[in-house]
């Protein structure tokens, strides 16, 4: 999956954003899928994640767990959770080996941090996907500020303009932080939005001005 691999940002801003995937094969193992992936959510959920979820079954920005989980179902695609550094990822990633459900796993961050780390743990990992960055008419995007903010949301559901009215809501004292960063996060439905990096970005941003 590729919606958590073009995350923009310096090497010193993204080394605390790490997201996990977990994603059954539809039609292959997927038959009987729910139960397992409400019990892996459980896992992901008990290293403390600053955001978690899946696009059909809401995430915790909006939802409780006890609501995301009842909304898994054998159809949910995939399940998501965004952590704060990658020790605490490879305890999450030991814990979903122990289940041995053949689900995939995937593991989005700084390729050198998440490479070493998994090595230590014994991990070989299966395939590797780099972004090779955005080409064509560059003067077109967000400024880098708003792009680190926009580029958390893979799908793009984040505008440009809700940063700027964030920020100028922050400017006026409308808003705090948290609340900045939640109102951004809410529009990202699969939940690998990072709250904690998006307070660290919009104060960055507001220091700008």
């Amino acid at each position: 999956m590729t919606h958590t691999n073009h995350r923009y940002g310096t090497t010193d801003d993204l080394s605390n954003d790490y997201v996990v995937l977990i994603m059954p094969a539809k039609g292959i193992n997927n038959q009987d899928a729910a139960p397992k992936l409400s019990d892996l959510f459980d896992v992901l959920m008990s290293h403390n994640p600053v955001n978690a979820g899946g696009i059909d079954i809401g995430t915790i920005i909006t939802q409780t767990p006890e609501e995301i989980k009842a909304r898994i179902s054998n159809n949910t695609p995939m399940i998501h959770a965004v952590y704060q550094d990658m020790n605490t990822v490879a305890k999450v990633v030991d814990d979903i080996k122990t289940k041995d459900y053949g689900f995939s796993v995937v593991v989005s961050g700084l390729l050198d941090v998440v490479d070493k780390v998994e090595k230590s743990h014994g991990i070989d990992r299966h395939s590797v996907e780099y972004s090779l960055g955005i080409w064509g008419r560059t003067e077109l995007l967000p400024p880098p500020h708003i792009h680190k903010i926009t580029s958390m949301c893979g799908h793009g559901l984040i505008s440009r303009h809700l940063v700027e009215q964030t920020l100028e809501d922050l400017k006026s004292n409308r808003i705090s932080l948290s609340e900045g960063a939640r109102l951004l996060g809410r529009n990202c439905v699969c939940g690998v939005f990072n709250l904690d990096r998006a307070e660290k970005l919009l104060q960055q941003a507001l220091l700008l001005d």
